[in-house]
């Protein structure tokens, strides 16, 4: 069980960090989306006090946009380091996940980044993997939003998601099966369902945006893709 967060104000994300620390005590990990459209992620081991990650957070400026991961792993890997720890990065895609993928198998033998089998142990690490590679075969036929729906499509398993696109610098969160409630107005978003928060719609995309938490397409959450 692992714990996915965001939020726009600092205060609100250590909000969701304290309630999200019961979901994993292996890794915390703390992304922060700058004006730029850099992503700064830092990765604590173990189980990390939320006052020293708060201490980081006030040395970090021009930040627009925050999002967390609490860990607790669920691959055969217990010794912590940075490849192990989320978010998982791949070309413009940088995601977090929350859940079980039950075709990790699969994936990792249709999806070979460079031609080369994928070694990471960590089932999540293979998304953004998925997602860059679904978004290449589709040569610019589709928007990457719509590339990014239909790669979902493709895993079968329980997963709670947050992906943040470098090339477009935009957030998109995602569930099926596991629990991510939001208040879709202000953005926030937690596993931890929080004050003003309502459970998201399972095979909907959203993403962040000036309005809020917006739906921009659907994915088939029930079909296999593998048979």
């Amino acid at each position: 069980m692992c714990g996915i967060f965001g939020a726009n104000k600092r205060e609100q994300f250590i909000t969701l960090l304290e309630l999200n620390k019961q979901r994993g005590t292996f890794a915390t990990s703390v992304s922060c989306l700058l004006s730029n459209g850099d992503l700064v992620v830092h990765k604590w081991g173990g189980n990390t006090t939320v006052k020293i990650i708060e201490n980081y957070l006030k040395a970090e400026e021009g930040v627009n946009f925050y999002l967390g991961h609490t860990q607790a792993p669920t691959s055969a890997e217990r010794d912590y380091s940075k490849q192990h720890a989320h978010p998982f990065n791949t070309g413009h895609y940088t995601v977090a996940h929350n859940g079980v993928l039950t075709n990790f198998k699969e994936l990792k033998e249709h999806f070979k980044p460079g031609g080369k089998r994928w070694l990471n142990p960590v089932d999540s690490s293979i998304l953004p993997v998925v997602f860059c590679l679904t978004e290449e075969a589709n040569e610019g036929k589709i928007s990457s939003t719509h590339s990014l729906a239909q790669s979902l499509s493709l895993i079968e398993g329980t997963f709670g998601l947050w992906i943040y696109n470098s090339g477009t610098r935009e957030i998109y969160v995602a569930r099926n099966g596991s629990t991510v409630y939001a208040n879709i107005y202000t953005n926030e978003f937690s596993s931890v369902k929080f004050k003003g928060s309502e459970p998201l719609q399972e095979g909907v995309l959203y993403q962040v945006t000036p309005e809020g938490l917006t739906s921009v397409a659907g994915f088939d959450h029930d079909s296999p893709f593998f048979t």
